[in-house]
């Protein structure tokens, strides 16, 4: 919930961080979803699940990109 976050050399910092509990509601993905390692098996799964519920588009991240074996059928999978 916070508005307002500060950008330094060391990161970006918000003003408070906090654990809150879910209200027994679940966060729907929407619009552009950006997945970190997102051709790795985790990665893979979170992908899946956000185009199972609801994401419009999926960036997937990973430091080899396309190279990465089955990233061609993940693609091709999401893609369908």
């Amino acid at each position: 919930g916070e508005d307002q976050v500060a950008i330094r050399a060391v990161g970006v910092l918000a003003r408070r961080i906090a654990r809150t509990g879910t209200n027994g509601s679940v966060w729907q993905p929407r619009g552009t979803v950006l997945i970190t390692g997102g051709t790795g098996a985790l990665g893979a799964h979170v992908a899946r699940w956000a185009a199972a519920n609801g994401a419009q588009h999926l960036v997937l991240a990973s430091r080899s990109g396309d190279s990465t074996p089955g990233a061609a059928d993940l693609h091709g999978e999401l893609a369908a």
